[in-house]
């Protein structure tokens, strides 16, 4: 069974995600923060080890240490040194995701099944 919904505590509003608002978390200096396919971030109180246990693998994928996304975030995918994939996001992420060399034939079995 895996996590649909997540609340997020924001001063003194609580804010309800589905998991289909949910477009991506990043891992940035220890905080996690989540993306909305409508381009808000709310910081979750989740590592993204905790949350790669709880999330759907259907639906979610680490894609590297910092990020995991849902295959609707993801724009374009374009070959990369070494063997590794860039990842271009929506809504925009500022920094480089990349897909490392050893999760890139995972990933791409991922993006292949239903």
């Amino acid at each position: 069974k895996y996590k649909k919904r997540f609340t997020i505590k924001l001063n003194d509003n609580i804010i309800i995600l589905t998991e289909e608002d949910i477009a991506y978390f990043i891992a940035n200096d220890k905080i996690c923060y989540v993306y909305t396919k409508e381009g808000d971030k709310y910081i979750i109180d989740y590592s993204l080890d905790n949350l790669l246990q709880q999330l759907n693998p259907k639906k979610f994928f680490r894609i590297s240490r910092d990020c995991i996304v849902t295959f609707n975030a993801i724009h374009k995918i374009k070959k990369y040194y070494n063997g590794r994939l860039k990842i271009y996001l929506l809504p925009k992420y500022t920094e480089d995701i990349i897909v490392s060399r050893d999760r890139t034939p995972n990933f791409m079995k991922w993006l292949e099944e239903e």
